[in-house]
């Protein structure tokens, strides 16, 4: 009996430490379960983190005189069209210049450039007009004329003429704006792809949410469609940007027709029953006037 009692005393005293012991054992399992529960949240925020960053649409902005080419302030942006020229444009007195070769290219390739008389031609079927640079004053046929402002300006060597000069003799419109300085020319007219914006959205120099912002639409506005992709648009907006945009930002695309009032002058051509030969020269004459003598010779 005695024996049976001794043995239940240390079954009784040995209970205290087992479960002291399997508490223990518990709390190092309980421990254990919250770091790795840490740990796996640990990965899975820098997973988040890291798929935010790649996939998540970015907020740089670009820099719109770097987007325009412009490196000093003297200089103007020009997009004709839905094309950004190179940045040969300025302001002077308020009033836009563009530069002589920009327009040759791109607007009325009927200007010419005479550098050795500083003379700025230009034709039509019935008169040969002549521009003085660096005055308002021109002669159409030798008749004289004048213009509210200086029509050609010279920066160094290179001729500038003035816009509204250059949109008296072309089928043009524009439109100046600021910040940075630039001028929006339309030459092209007839149909063109319109869509609205069904949601504001920022238009990204390309198509990707990391592509830099370079500007914003809001819903509404209407923009001219250049090009559709798989998710993206190529868009030009009413102030001059060219970027894209999310195709589900985008409404319905429609066809419009673009027009300008202006009558084109007709150059005709004389037609005969036999061979002419038209020669054409222009002698460069230095004359007290210093202005252009044109000789036509016309033999058969």
């Amino acid at each position: 009996k005695a024996e049976k009692i001794s043995k239940n005393q240390k079954k009784q005293a040995a209970r205290p430490a087992a479960r002291k012991a399997q508490t223990k054992r518990k709390r190092k399992r309980r421990v254990g379960l919250m770091i790795l529960l840490l740990i796996i949240l640990g990965i899975a925020a820098i997973a988040g983190a890291f798929l935010w960053k790649k996939y998540s649409p970015s907020k740089e902005r670009m820099d719109v005189k770097k987007y325009y080419g412009i490196e000093n302030d003297s200089q103007m942006a020009i997009t004709v069209d839905d094309q950004i020229v190179e940045p040969h444009g300025m302001i002077s007195d308020g009033k836009a210049y563009v530069q002589y070769e920009v327009v040759r290219d791109y607007i009325n390739s009927r200007f010419y450039w005479d550098s050795t008389n500083q003379l700025m031609l230009y034709t039509t079927p019935t008169d040969v007009i002549k521009i003085p640079a660096g005055g308002a004053e021109y002669t159409v046929s030798d008749e004289a004329e004048s213009f509210d402002q200086i029509i050609v300006r010279l920066e160094g060597e290179m001729p500038y003429i003035e816009a509204d000069f250059v949109k008296q003799y072309t089928n043009m419109t524009y439109e100046t704006l600021q910040e940075p300085d630039r001028i929006l020319v339309t030459y092209k007219w007839g149909t063109i792809q319109q869509a609205k914006v069904k949601r504001d959205e920022n238009v990204r120099y390309q198509g990707g949410v990391k592509s830099p912002i370079l500007t914003s639409v809001a819903k509404g506005d209407l923009v001219t469609v250049l090009e559709q992709l798989e998710n993206w648009t190529k868009i030009a907006t009413a102030d001059g940007y060219i970027g894209y945009v999310r195709n589900k930002r985008l409404g319905s695309v429609t066809e419009t027709t673009i027009s300008n009032e202006f009558t084109e002058p007709e150059y005709t051509r004389i037609k005969k029953d036999y061979t002419i030969n038209l020669v054409c020269r222009l002698l460069l004459e230095k004359k007290k006037d210093t202005q252009i003598q044109t000789i036509v010779e016309l033999s058969h």
